[in-house]
């Protein structure tokens, strides 16, 4: 297999939009993606195929594996996969965020079966059905407002006593006639029957009182959290878990850089947003990677 210029980690349009920069200017390059289902949008996903189709038609190597951990101590990087070692001479970091969990069991079996995270489109087929909105974000307020008007009731859930949105918003929560609003209420059970959703359980932070709330679906909207854990021991992470890199996009290790959500610095780009644009901006992220990935690797050769 030899060694690669450049190994890409992600799957994402940063991760593909930097593989399009560095196929291009003729460079060996390997995308190395997780096998796990993308929970992106339409038009992202749209996006990412196009990117990379170019990649690959550009020359580029798309591997789907598990990535287990990576070597960064000398010029040749190692990064030990499912397939077996990658080497390369740099990598750039693009595994982008996953939204935060609830932290109930059963969670992961009804995901996308009536359990959506984050940005989810509403569903059009929520006539007579009752939904179920947790988070305190922007994002779980414009889908509770969103999906009041498909719904027969929403069930707004959060676990604080304030919302981080405008006063005109709240006063849009307030007014509809199908929304209740349940603050300092957690939810600690996915309620089923023959793995259909048909409620949940839910404790009061205030009282400690547990309660049944019926439901069929679940829309979770507590924030995301960056996929970062291949990073240790080398690279440098913020509190929270995102890499920081300089405005070059270089980490603290040699060779070695981050594009997209991942990145400490886009996070405060974009956060609190949860708009179709970002994929532009992750993907643009990712060429001003690849760009400086691609010096990296001319001037070792110099």
């Amino acid at each position: 297999m030899g060694i690669y210029d450049i190994a890409i980690i992600g799957g994402g349009p940063s991760a593909m939009a930097s593989a399009v920069y560095c196929s291009r200017k003729g460079l060996r390059t390997i995308i190395l993606d997780s096998p796990e289902i993308s929970g992106a949008d339409f038009e992202t996903l749209k996006l990412i195929h196009k990117l990379k189709d170019q990649a690959l038609d550009l020359g580029s190597i798309f591997i789907q594996c598990d990535i287990h951990s990576l070597w960064c101590r000398d010029i040749t990087k190692i990064i030990y996969t499912s397939n077996g070692p990658i080497s390369c001479k740099s990598i750039i970091l693009a595994m982008g965020v996953s939204p935060s969990k609830l932290g109930v069991p059963l969670e992961s079996m009804f995901h996308g079966c009536g359990l959506h995270y984050q940005d989810s489109c509403a569903s059009s087929h929520l006539k007579d059905r009752t939904v179920v909105v947790f988070g305190k974000n922007d994002c779980a307020v414009n889908m509770a407002i969103t999906v009041s008007a498909l719904c027969k009731k929403v069930y707004f859930l959060y676990s604080a006593g304030s919302l981080s949105c405008t006063k005109e918003k709240i006063a849009v929560l307030k007014n509809a006639s199908n929304i209740v609003m349940l603050p300092h209420t957690l939810i600690y059970s996915i309620e089923h029957i023959n793995k259909r959703i048909v409620g949940i359980g839910i404790i009061d932070k205030t009282t400690g009182n547990l309660g049944i709330l019926d439901c069929q679906l679940i829309y979770v909207s507590k924030g995301i959290e960056p996929n970062s854990k291949l990073c240790f021991p080398y690279i440098l992470t913020d509190r929270d878990g995102f890499i920081v890199t300089d405005n070059n996009h270089k980490t603290n290790v040699d060779g070695v850089y981050a594009a997209g959500s991942i990145r400490s610095t886009i996070l405060e780009e974009s956060a609190g947003s949860c708009c179709p644009q970002d994929a532009i901006m992750a993907a643009t992220d990712g060429s001003i990677a690849a760009i400086n990935a691609i010096n990296y690797v001319e001037n070792l050769s110099l």
